[in-house]
């Protein structure tokens, strides 16, 4: 193993570790094995510094082009956030833009870099934590507001061996609950509800490879953005990482993965491009539904297929369960790309 890529996995381990250590030991602890779901409304009660309670106010004098980030003064409001949870490219950008048109109330999200304007305005009380407001034109929904969250273990370029792929559910609901900037949910019980997101695999990690090459995130891997470039791609994928997957795997990640054990590796290898990739999104998703049944929430499982099937049902049911109104019809379905024939019948 080369001296970077060892400089690279201890920084990592040490990022991690800062994390844990400020989760568990600052004075706003961020307790993970709660029942979210009590309606106390001591959790919904939010103040400013000076103590006085306000409710779904809004700075006038906000300028979008501030550079100078500062704490926000005021509260924006009590509304209880409700998890988007989605693997990158499962439909979160549209189930985003289609709730914040069709109801023209703002949505939410943890990464402070998706924010557009300064100062950034946050969910919690004086904080520059996440969640952060999406638009602060809009008002917030008054009940629960949709707020993205990609939480963690679905890097396109590492192998299945890094410690991002085999962490614990506590792990994966730190990661939920954090920013792009390191930055955590200085109040857990905010979160009331979740939406998980799910696509169908194959679409999902040509779309994630489609991404990938367009974002020149890795320019000295020159595919091409086609279903050929894409053979290339899990062929670089199935045995550059070859043996430090091979190695997680017989390691057993999670016990229960006796598929993967027993040298069957080499089948995967054979057998199924970009097998580590499938690997990555069943974990992912395993990881969700776990920490969903640890946090005791409620829940709404939509999967991005539906809307090209049952667009205007599949809507509905999101904003009855978001308790929102819709006041308009705004936003068309906009279809994803179908990649089926990016694999063989066999490897299906």
């Amino acid at each position: 193993m080369s001296i970077e890529r060892i400089v690279t996995r201890l920084l990592f381990l040490l990022i991690i570790s800062l994390s844990i250590f400020n989760l568990f030991c600052v004075n706003n602890v961020l307790v993970i094995d709660v029942d979210l779901s009590s309606n106390d409304n001591n959790n919904n009660n939010k103040h400013t510094k000076n103590g006085s309670f306000k409710q779904n106010t809004y700075s006038s004098n906000i300028s979008s082009d501030s550079s100078k980030e500062v704490d926000n003064p005021v509260t924006y409001g009590t509304a209880g956030v409700v998890w988007l949870l989605s693997y990158p490219n499962s439909g979160t950008s549209f189930t985003m833009n289609m709730i914040q048109s069709d109801s023209n109330k703002t949505v939410a999200t943890n990464y402070a870099k998706e924010v557009k304007y300064k100062p950034r305005l946050s969910l919690d009380v004086s904080s520059r934590s996440p969640p952060f407001i999406l638009n602060n034109t809009l008002e917030l929904p008054t009940k629960f507001i949709l707020t993205k969250t990609h939480c963690g273990g679905y890097c396109n370029f590492c192998s299945t061996s890094s410690v991002e792929y085999r962490m614990a559910t506590r792990y994966f609901t730190l990661f939920c609950a954090m920013g792009n900037n390191g930055k955590k949910y200085e109040n857990m019980s905010q979160v009331k509800k979740s939406i998980h997101l799910l696509r169908d695999p194959i679409n999902n990690i040509v779309s994630n490879f489609h991404l990938a090459i367009k974002s020149k995130k890795y320019p000295h891997l020159n595919f091409t953005n086609d279903k050929d470039g894409f053979r290339e791609y899990c062929q670089f994928h199935n045995t550059h990482f070859y043996d430090r997957n091979s190695k997680a795997f017989k390691l057993g990640g999670n016990q229960d993965d006796t598929l993967l054990q027993d040298g069957r590796i080499e089948e995967l290898k054979n057998d199924i491009p970009c097998y580590n990739q499938f690997y990555k999104y069943i974990t992912w998703h395993n990881n969700a539904n776990s920490m969903i049944k640890d946090l005791n929430i409620p829940t709404q499982n939509i999967w991005y297929e539906d809307y090209e099937i049952k667009y205007q049902e599949t809507k509905a049911k999101i904003f009855q369960f978001m308790e929102l109104d819709m006041v308009g019809d705004f936003r068309p379905f906009e279809s994803g790309k179908h990649y089926s024939d990016y694999f063989t019948v066999n490897e299906k």
